[in-house]
């Protein structure tokens, strides 16, 4: 990006801002969106800090404040409906693919944290243990 100051009237003064290769962007491009998200994660509920979060590396903090061990896994779109492994819903469209980031097993009184860059779209984060994604233990986000 080059910058060049120039003044085309008297008293006023303008930048110009010229990009080649590189994608510009505003430190303000979705700044009602923040790209952090707390997660509460208890017996069959997921309580997310917010549900619109700005595109790019977003990290989410989950902690287990119930009795049973839980998992955090985010796929794209919603997974209502679908059949997995016995009481699962299927995680074919996790982020990353099939090896993509998640956090396995998350005690109770356990904080986890999992970061992944994220693109717009509508996006489902639970808990997909057998039974708990039918349980609640689930929520929509969406990525601007």
């Amino acid at each position: 990006m080059s910058v060049s100051r120039f003044t085309s009237s008297p008293g006023r003064r303008y930048v110009r801002f010229v990009c080649s290769w590189v994608y510009c962007t505003s430190d303000t491009e979705n700044e009602s969106a923040s790209r952090a998200i707390t997660v509460s994660e208890g017996d069959m509920y997921l309580h997310p800090s917010a549900t619109v979060v700005a595109s790019g590396k977003v990290t989410f903090t989950v902690t287990n404040g119930g009795q049973a061990h839980h998992e955090f896994v985010i796929v794209t779109g919603d997974p209502t409906g679908t059949t997995g492994e016995p009481g699962k819903v299927t995680e074919t469209n996790h982020i990353g693919g099939a090896e993509g980031p998640e956090i396995g097993d998350i005690s109770p009184g356990q904080t986890e944290t999992l970061t992944a860059r994220l693109t717009p779209g509508t996006y489902t984060a639970m808990c997909n243990l057998p039974g708990h994604f039918g349980a609640g233990m689930h929520f929509q986000f969406v990525v601007q």
